[in-house]
């Protein structure tokens, strides 16, 4: 166009004169500014080609490719060192501050050595944390040096406090402290047993677990357990965790696995789905509905977590779980960013980094082995207060079978997970030969199409044989049920089967359409009673945090008495 412009001037000077000549100079001037346009154009294009790459393309590519590489060099100067410590005798393993500078160069103050081991500590985004993470480091961002337990993860959003308690009276705390909170571990005294609470926008209370390894040291699997034991229960140890880690605070290093027996195992209820918990935000009550309930299978109130009124029953399980995993999208607890829907497989399409639902059966395990540790009652089973369920205590521990309302021991437990009404635990029963699972879609359908992080998924050849769900069950850990089973047998035939605290148990059976599971009692012919007067026979079952019993899963009136909680998970990831 240049050379076109040059020739087509030189013409029109020769014929036009001055002013033919001034003339070409504007269209010149024209084509000018087409000229720069097009320059500032393609700048523009060249920009967004190289932001492109940058984050999808080569350039993030090769960043992502440089920091592995960095980090794999890190790892592998740590394990050197570590190894060398090792071989020295250490017992403890500390590195000092010019050994860590040495390790971890440029990610000094983003990532650490705690307890011996690599961990992510601060100072950087989400998306280079989860980077990070990805390349085997855990993260210890949320660890607390001081309490030696991991820092309860508060949901972002309005309206949502830590809360202390002042006798039945919740007291507002500063969340960034952490003198609302404390994880004593006594056998002979309750008073400092104050397990975090929170309470959200509506009101709700919550009760945090903080991520735990466990060993059962006697009684497991009922070893040691028979018709003449006075102390009819076994004992857990347990140990918090640094962060996501399998480290635990004393330096442990902790198995994965079903071998409570045998090693410190970390519970399986702090992994969710691909996901590494801090911790579960438990519901400190059983759930409440917002409006009084009209009808059976009433859906339209919301649910509501507080110690007044009745608990919310007679509701098929399908529906609970669904109005558990529909409080993620409700405003009204606060939360800063509502989950928009839920999807076919229960699952949520952004990350708002929170997530709630039904409470599993490995959940609430959680919550029975932390109970039975010196974090908890001990050897003290929770049970019934006839007196004022809701807001009396006891910190005076007295003999094994004298009970508690709550889990700790203190106001600040885990209320109403024994006794009163059964509650339905997010389980299923599946047949390991047709892939089936078992139970009525009607009742249940939501939870049996949801994702499995959702559910605990019990393999057996046959619902209707006892040997062979008791099989499967044997093949699961964490859930408070296998492990803490006491049987008896005649000539090699189980005839009698409870849990630890002569805690009644009854398997689901396929038989009897009974193929959902519930926890804290069983409402026909078992005692509320917390004493053992009657004597030590395996035939007196008695409600309690371990109880597990079988329901149908439906609503109507005469099958319809199992209440349930929610469960709040606080993730980035989520």
């Amino acid at each position: 166009s240049c050379k076109y412009t040059k020739s087509f001037v030189q013409k029109k000077k020769i014929k036009g004169g001055k002013n033919m000549r001034t003339k070409v100079k504007l269209k010149g001037g024209i084509s000018l500014i087409v000229l720069v346009i097009t320059i500032i154009v393609m700048i523009i294009l060249a920009a967004a080609i190289i932001l492109a790459l940058s984050n999808a393309g080569i350039i993030g590519k090769s960043n992502t490719a440089r920091n592995k590489n960095d980090i794999a060099v890190l790892k592998e100067k740590h394990n050197m060192m570590l190894s060398e410590k090792l071989l020295n005798g250490q017992s403890t393993i500390e590195f000092t501050e010019k050994e860590k500078e040495e390790i971890l160069g440029d990610y000094k103050g983003k990532i650490d050595i705690i307890c011996g081991q690599l961990m992510t500590t601060g100072n950087m985004d989400d998306d280079e944390k989860r980077e990070i993470n990805k390349q085997g480091i855990p993260d210890a961002t949320n660890y607390n040096t001081n309490k030696k337990v991991n820092k309860p993860l508060l949901p972002e959003g309005n309206g949502i406090e830590a809360v202390a308690w002042s006798g039945a009276t919740a007291v507002v705390k500063d969340a960034n402290k952490d003198d609302w909170y404390n994880y004593s571990s006594s056998e002979t005294d309750n008073t400092d047993k104050n397990w975090a609470n929170m309470r959200t926008a509506d009101g709700s209370y919550w009760v945090w677990i903080p991520r735990y390894a466990y060993k059962i040291t006697s009684g497991y699997r009922g070893e040691g357990i028979n018709k003449d034991t006075v102390e009819y229960y076994g004992t857990i140890d347990v140990k918090f965790l640094v962060g996501t880690s399998d480290i635990a605070v004393d330096g442990t290093k902790c198995s994965r696995g079903n071998i409570a027996g045998s090693d410190y195992v970390v519970h399986p209820a702090f992994t969710f789905g691909d996901v590494e918990l801090e911790g579960i935000w438990v519901a400190k009550y059983k759930a409440r509905s917002s409006s009084e309930v009209s009808e059976y299978n009433d859906i339209s109130p919301d649910i509501v977590i507080k110690s007044d009124g009745k608990a919310w029953k007679n509701m098929s399980i399908g529906n609970i779980f669904t109005k558990c995993r529909e409080m993620e999208t409700k405003s009204m607890y606060g939360w800063s960013k509502t989950s928009s829907g839920i999807n076919s497989d229960s699952t949520d399409s952004i990350n708002n980094g929170i997530d709630t639902h039904l409470i599993k059966n490995v959940e609430w395990g959680a919550v029975a082995y932390l109970t039975t540790s010196n974090y908890g009652l001990k050897h003290n089973k929770v049970v019934l207060d006839s007196n004022n369920y809701y807001n009396i205590y006891r910190n005076e521990l007295t003999s094994p079978f004298y009970g508690y309302p709550s889990t700790s021991g203190t106001q600040y437990g885990v209320y109403e997970m024994s006794g009163i009404d059964n509650e339905f635990v997010a389980a299923v029963n599946k047949n390991s030969n047709t892939g089936v699972i078992y139970g009525s879609d009607e009742d249940s359908k939501s939870l049996k199409t949801s994702s499995d992080k959702y559910k605990d998924i019990y393999l057996t050849t046959d619902l209707n044989s006892k040997e062979e769900t008791v099989k499967g069950r044997k093949n699961y850990y964490g859930d408070a049920t296998a492990e803490v089973m006491v049987e008896t047998n005649v000539n090699n035939k189980y005839i009698t089967r409870n849990f630890w605290y002569r805690d009644a148990f009854f398997l689901p059976s396929s038989g009897t359409g009974g193929c959902f599971i519930i926890r804290g009692g069983h409402s026909n012919g078992v005692s509320y009673s917390d004493e053992h007067s009657s004597g030590n026979s395996l035939s007196t079952y008695l409600v309690g945090i371990y109880a597990s019993s079988y329901a149908i899963g439906g609503y109507r009136k005469y099958v319809g008495l199992q209440s349930f909680r929610p469960v709040l998970i606080v993730n980035s990831n989520l």
